[in-house]
């Protein structure tokens, strides 16, 4: 896939020099990955065990590893630290960041304002904005919530892709025939991984609809924006109803090709018996012309 171009505004997106300059001192990009196997010496950030086991790893990178090396679910992370006296427009620049960045055009960002921290986002990019001694636990419930957004959005591309084939299989959930016989061992594998999506969307809802934390801090109010926000929680429910219909439509292919297989081998059965017996028979005559012809 192609690396996340940035557009041109007139911003050196990447460059710690050009982003000083644009925003606040200490300000900079950061890459966040989702890793299955990572090395246990080098600090993880954050790890998950539902729906798969990974790790979070989190590095500082420079516009040219931005524009060679960003993979699909990475996310891209901008800290802007501030104090009171920083200029009042910062976010709109933040914006225009999040805007010229993000991986969609046609995908809307949205602003985050939690007793003066700011967060601007899209699916893979959020720009930061906050008290340096707060961008830390903020920054945890940021790779919480995108872990779980990249989750959901896997699924939800995954049971927009069984849709098309939803119309193909619908009628050999009616009735299977000698025709459809080849098309078992694929009609197998969409029920396998219809249920793969439902195991692991019932994997991820737990971790979404956890009780409030006490005592109620800045991290945990966050997080439960972004979720607000990112709508997850519906999300799931959208699809969950999908995956529903579609289990059920190929647990009736599944049960009408079952049928099928043991009615057609009951009636070779048959036949072989009856061919046997008719074997049986004609010996029988012939034993018994050439008895009557002794």
């Amino acid at each position: 896939m192609t690396p996340k171009e940035p557009k041109e505004t007139g911003i050196e997106y990447f460059s710690p020099d050009a982003l000083h300059q644009e925003f606040t001192t200490g300000t900079t990009v950061r890459r966040i990955r989702f890793v299955a196997e990572w090395d246990h010496e080098r600090a993880s950030l954050m790890h998950f065990q539902d729906p798969v086991q990974c790790a979070a790893m989190l590095t500082d990178i420079t516009e040219s590893e931005c524009r060679t090396e960003t993979l699909p679910d990475d996310v891209l992370l901008l800290e802007i630290p501030v104090n009171e006296q920083d200029e009042p427009d910062i976010l709109e620049r933040a914006h225009k960041w999040v805007q010229a960045t993000k991986p969609r055009s046609d995908e809307q960002s949205q602003v985050i304002t939690l007793h003066g921290a700011q967060i601007v986002w899209c699916h893979g990019v959020v720009a930061l904005i906050a008290k340096e001694d707060r961008i830390a636990s903020l920054q945890a419930s940021i790779i919480h919530f995108a872990f779980y957004d990249i989750a959901i959005k896997k699924i939800e591309n995954q049971v927009r892709e069984c849709w098309p084939q939803f119309d193909c299989d619908m009628p050999l959930a009616f009735e299977f025939n000698e025709k459809a016989v080849p098309r078992r061992e694929e009609l197998s594998q969409r029920f396998q991984k219809v249920m793969s999506m439902k195991a692991s969307l019932s994997r991820i809802a737990p971790h979404l609809n956890r009780a409030p934390i006490y005592p109620v801090t800045l991290a945990s109010q966050m997080g439960e924006r972004l979720r607000e926000r990112g709508r997850l929680s519906d999300r799931i429910e959208a699809s969950a109803e999908q995956i529903e219909v579609l289990e059920r439509l190929y647990e009736m292919c599944g049960q009408r090709a079952s049928e099928f297989m043991l009615s057609r081998n009951e009636t070779t059965l048959e036949w072989i018996i009856i061919t046997l017996l008719a074997m049986d028979t004609i010996l029988l005559i012939v034993d018994a012309m050439l008895s009557l012809g002794n």
